[in-house]
């Protein structure tokens, strides 16, 4: 049987700088059957000859290839949305212009997942700092954790209350039917890809994936990609809250968790954000 096609959505605002090494990692996949759509939110640097020269470099990779393009800024949520309008992927997928695939990921994610009919899963996230070397040291091992405390708990539903095990919705692969059922991603800023997959926990318990990382590349100092503002935490677990309280959901692990996950959301607002230490 031929493999499914795998639609991966490439979004990037101002990323000159790494845009051509995530275009690289793409093309370097073990994994053929790939479209690529570039979802370009109103970047004004030298991004395009980054990628002209990446796709020149891949030569005729991928079995399709699309562009979207916004006139002015309109955020990850609204730009990555749009792409997936246009996706004719079984599955679709994320890849951040400022992260990587490691060369085997894609080919790992799809197999496991149509071994096990699953339709979400994720991977390790694995951080690199502005040149592309891995993290070492305290902030390794504290990203190490918020990844790895999922595998005590019954469900991830339990888990994803207090952080997002994945990290980045760039380590989420999914069935476009899945995405499609989720309604994409909501505006919640910076916490659009921590909903999202709190969402999906609601439909079913998403798949890890051993051995298909994703390279997280952390920017600035604040971390904002892992850490979460208060008020908008408190937003998200007040709209994962009234789901659960009404019912909106078929994933049989949050219907047998039902009471404690009631009371484990009910700590973390108390107890507000968990930054990384």
């Amino acid at each position: 049987m031929k493999a499914p096609l795998v639609t991966i959505v490439l979004p990037y605002h101002n990323r000159e700088a790494y845009i051509g090494d995530a275009l690289d990692s793409l093309a370097a996949q073990s994994y053929p059957y790939i479209e690529l759509i570039l979802a370009d939110d109103a970047s004004d640097d030298g991004g395009n000859y980054r990628i002209k020269n990446a796709l020149k470099r891949s030569g005729r990779r991928y079995i399709r290839f699309q562009r979207v393009k916004t006139k002015r800024y309109v955020g990850v949520a609204k730009i990555v949305n749009a792409a997936m309008e246009k996706a004719s992927g079984i599955f679709v997928g994320i890849l951040f212009a400022e992260d990587r695939f490691q060369p085997e990921r894609i080919e790992r994610m799809i197999g496991l997942m149509r071994e096990l009919r699953a339709r979400i899963a994720f991977a390790d996230c694995k951080p690199i700092d502005t040149h592309g070397r891995a993290i070492a040291g305290p902030l390794l091992e504290s990203i190490e954790r918020m990844q790895g405390d999922w595998i005590y708990e019954r469900s991830l539903s339990l888990a994803a209350i207090d952080q997002n095990p994945t990290l980045c919705a760039g380590n989420l692969m999914m069935r476009k039917t899945m995405w499609e059922e989720l309604g994409g991603m909501r505006y919640h800023r910076p916490c659009c890809e921590w909903d999202l997959f709190l969402r999906a926990t609601l439909i079913c318990e998403p798949l890890y994936v051993p051995n298909a990382p994703y390279e997280l590349r952390l920017l600035g100092k604040s971390l904002a990609r892992l850490d979460a503002n208060p008020n908008e935490r408190r937003k998200l677990l007040t709209s994962f809250q009234k789901a659960i309280e009404k019912g909106r959901f078929e994933n049989a692990k949050v219907a047998e968790h039902r009471a404690e996950i009631q009371r484990r959301i009910d700590r973390a607002l108390r107890a507000g954000t968990m930054p990384i230490e």
